[in-house]
């Protein structure tokens, strides 16, 4: 497996990370990566498609009867939209 380092370059906008061409060749991943925190572990994965798998997730929640609002009450929000949003 490869390994190597990597740096953190500052500017004013951000902070980037440059990887050595050889670890990002072996890993596949292209321009866009999921980054996460695991245990004081930076990982970082491929990113997956957005709403991957909701299409599948959607119909077990039909099934399991769990595809009902979880506020319930929606005119709350309806009472919220026309009495304190200023619309422009």
């Amino acid at each position: 497996m490869p390994h190597g380092l990597a740096c953190v370059v500052r500017d004013l906008a951000a902070q980037k990370w440059i990887f050595a061409k050889a670890l990002l060749e072996e890993s596949g991943l292209s321009r866009e990566v999921d980054i996460s925190v695991h245990d004081g572990t930076l990982v970082i994965a491929a990113a997956g498609r957005a709403q991957q798998g909701w299409d599948e997730a959607f119909r077990r929640m039909v099934v399991h009867g769990d595809d009902e609002l979880l506020d319930g009450d929606v005119e709350t929000s309806e009472v919220f939209d026309q009495a304190s949003w200023m619309w422009k």
